[in-house]
Protein backbone atom coordinates (compact mmCIF):
# COMPACT_ATOMS: atom_id res chain seq x y z
CA UNK A 1 0.00 0.00 0.00
CA UNK A 2 1.29 3.20 -0.78
CA UNK A 3 1.41 6.08 1.54
CA UNK A 4 2.34 9.90 1.43
CA UNK A 5 3.89 11.65 3.88
CA UNK A 6 4.58 15.78 4.12
CA UNK A 7 8.18 16.42 2.38
CA UNK A 8 10.62 17.32 5.41
CA UNK A 9 9.14 15.35 7.95
CA UNK A 10 10.94 14.12 10.73
CA UNK A 11 9.21 10.82 11.12
CA UNK A 12 10.63 7.72 11.65
CA UNK A 13 8.99 4.25 9.02
CA UNK A 14 10.77 1.72 11.42
CA UNK A 15 14.14 1.76 13.55
CA UNK A 16 16.39 2.52 10.59
CA UNK A 17 14.44 4.69 8.06
CA UNK A 18 12.97 7.83 8.13
CA UNK A 19 10.63 10.01 6.02
CA UNK A 20 13.49 12.30 5.46
CA UNK A 21 16.03 10.38 3.75
CA UNK A 22 13.26 9.44 1.18
CA UNK A 23 12.37 12.39 0.05
CA UNK A 24 12.62 13.98 -3.19
CA UNK A 25 15.81 16.06 -2.93
CA UNK A 26 14.24 18.53 -5.71
CA UNK A 27 13.51 22.47 -4.55
CA UNK A 28 10.23 22.33 -7.03
CA UNK A 29 7.68 24.11 -5.56
CA UNK A 30 5.10 21.13 -6.23
CA UNK A 31 6.85 18.69 -4.80
CA UNK A 32 5.47 18.98 -1.00
CA UNK A 33 4.83 15.18 -0.61
CA UNK A 34 6.47 11.49 -0.64
CA UNK A 35 4.79 8.53 -1.65
CA UNK A 36 5.89 5.58 -0.03
CA UNK A 37 4.94 1.73 -0.74
CA UNK A 38 4.98 -0.10 2.31
CA UNK A 39 5.93 -3.34 1.68
CA UNK A 40 8.57 -1.66 -0.38
CA UNK A 41 9.99 -0.65 2.48
CA UNK A 42 8.81 -3.61 4.69
CA UNK A 43 11.71 -5.20 2.26
CA UNK A 44 14.64 -2.46 3.30
CA UNK A 45 13.62 -3.16 6.56
CA UNK A 46 14.73 -6.91 6.00
CA UNK A 47 17.70 -5.96 3.98
CA UNK A 48 18.80 -3.83 6.71
CA UNK A 49 18.18 -6.19 9.87
CA UNK A 50 19.80 -9.44 7.27
CA UNK A 51 23.54 -7.06 6.90
CA UNK A 52 23.36 -5.69 10.24
CA UNK A 53 25.08 -2.75 8.98
CA UNK A 54 24.08 0.46 7.70
CA UNK A 55 22.01 1.16 4.10
CA UNK A 56 22.42 4.72 2.59
CA UNK A 57 19.29 5.92 0.67
CA UNK A 58 21.02 7.62 -2.56
CA UNK A 59 17.42 7.63 -4.31
CA UNK A 60 14.30 7.12 -2.69
CA UNK A 61 10.99 8.92 -4.08
CA UNK A 62 11.62 11.13 -6.81
CA UNK A 63 8.51 13.75 -8.23
CA UNK A 64 7.86 13.60 -11.78
CA UNK A 65 9.54 17.19 -12.77
CA UNK A 66 12.60 15.66 -10.68
CA UNK A 67 12.65 12.46 -12.16
CA UNK A 68 12.84 13.79 -15.48
CA UNK A 69 15.57 16.20 -14.60
CA UNK A 70 17.88 13.31 -13.98
CA UNK A 71 17.01 11.69 -16.58
CA UNK A 72 14.69 8.48 -14.83
CA UNK A 73 13.10 5.76 -16.62
CA UNK A 74 9.40 7.41 -18.11
CA UNK A 75 7.91 5.61 -15.74
CA UNK A 76 9.84 5.34 -13.19
CA UNK A 77 9.13 2.95 -9.30
CA UNK A 78 10.67 5.89 -7.85
CA UNK A 79 7.94 8.33 -8.46
CA UNK A 80 5.70 5.38 -6.72
CA UNK A 81 7.52 4.83 -4.14
CA UNK A 82 8.30 1.70 -4.68
CA UNK A 83 11.76 2.11 -5.82
CA UNK A 84 15.08 3.06 -3.63
CA UNK A 85 18.77 3.19 -4.70
CA UNK A 86 20.65 1.90 -2.08
CA UNK A 87 24.54 1.38 -1.07
CA UNK A 88 26.85 0.43 2.26
CA UNK A 89 29.83 1.58 3.26
CA UNK A 90 30.47 -1.41 5.35
CA UNK A 91 29.20 -4.04 3.21
CA UNK A 92 30.48 -4.69 0.03
CA UNK A 93 28.65 -4.41 -3.61
CA UNK A 94 28.89 -8.16 -4.79
CA UNK A 95 27.88 -9.35 -0.82
CA UNK A 96 24.93 -7.00 -0.45
CA UNK A 97 23.55 -8.55 -3.89
CA UNK A 98 23.95 -11.74 -2.56
CA UNK A 99 21.13 -10.73 0.38
CA UNK A 100 19.14 -8.60 -1.86
CA UNK A 101 18.32 -11.60 -4.19
CA UNK A 102 17.80 -13.69 -0.99
CA UNK A 103 14.85 -10.91 -0.57
CA UNK A 104 11.59 -10.94 -3.10
CA UNK A 105 12.93 -7.82 -4.89
CA UNK A 106 11.49 -7.59 -8.77
CA UNK A 107 13.64 -4.85 -9.79
CA UNK A 108 17.56 -5.05 -9.29
CA UNK A 109 19.82 -3.25 -11.25
CA UNK A 110 23.49 -2.44 -10.63
CA UNK A 111 25.93 0.54 -12.28
CA UNK A 112 29.06 -0.34 -13.60
CA UNK A 113 30.87 3.05 -12.82
CA UNK A 114 28.80 3.23 -9.51
CA UNK A 115 28.33 1.31 -5.71
CA UNK A 116 24.88 2.10 -6.10
CA UNK A 117 21.95 -0.81 -6.40
CA UNK A 118 18.50 -0.65 -7.56
CA UNK A 119 15.97 -2.11 -5.89
CA UNK A 120 12.09 -1.90 -6.91
CA UNK A 121 9.02 -3.69 -5.88
CA UNK A 122 7.57 -3.77 -8.94
CA UNK A 123 4.72 -6.00 -9.75
CA UNK A 124 4.78 -9.15 -12.40
CA UNK A 125 8.41 -10.29 -13.66
CA UNK A 126 11.30 -9.61 -12.27
CA UNK A 127 13.78 -7.41 -14.11
CA UNK A 128 17.54 -7.83 -13.53
CA UNK A 129 20.34 -5.58 -15.38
Amino acid sequence: MIKYYKKGSDLKLNDYFGVKEMDCPCHNKECVYTFLDGDHMDKLLLLRQMIKKPIIISSGYRCPKHNEEVGGARYSYHMTGCATDIYSLEVKKDALLMYIHNLDFKGVGTYKDKNVIHVDSRKGEKARW
